[in-house]
């Protein structure tokens, strides 16, 4: 079970919502390449990161999900690419993610890569009366790394985003 999040916690990440906002505004006009500088989910790289580690995805073991963000086929490797659809939504899609349900006959029921990731390697707090949302520490949407995810209650998430 998850505690609650002293005020203070919840002081401290929406201090960090400002930063946020401008750190996605820095996105905006950025090209691939130059968003490739700026998070490993955007590389496309083929081989592993530093410290990078690869796990099955709980809902299809056909894609493998990276504590780094990074989302892959488990048969070719192939690391399929990430956008953010509505440009500045601040949060990443697969790209292309219908095509990829095709192949795999698969739904997916997590639309964002952040959401893969938490599943993976995340548990998420069994308290029955709660309702759980994924945070990200940094407030920061681009960054789907393991260690910047963090459940919370949906009443503490509230706190932080909205006071």
């Amino acid at each position: 079970m998850c505690k609650d999040l002293t005020p203070e916690e919840i002081q401290e990440y929406r201090l960090k919502i400002k930063t946020t906002r401008e750190i996605n505004s820095r996105y905006e006009n950025l090209s691939k390449e130059e968003l490739a500088k700026v998070s490993p989910s955007f590389n496309l790289i083929r081989e592993d990161l530093e410290g990078e580690r690869w796990e099955k995805y709980r809902d299809n073991q056909k894609l493998e999900v990276s504590n780094l963000g990074r989302v892959r086929y488990s048969d070719t490797k192939e690391i399929l690419e990430q956008v953010d659809i509505a440009k500045l939504k601040g949060y990443l899609y697969l790209k292309d993610y219908k095509e990829i349900q095709k192949r795999l006959k698969f739904k997916f029921q997590d639309e964002y890569v952040f959401q893969m990731v938490a599943k993976t390697f995340k548990t998420k707090p069994q308290d029955s009366d709660a309702i759980w949302d994924i945070h990200h520490i940094d407030n920061d949407g681009y960054n789907n790394r393991e260690e910047n995810l963090k459940y919370v209650s949906r009443d503490d998430h509230n706190k932080i985003h909205w006071g």
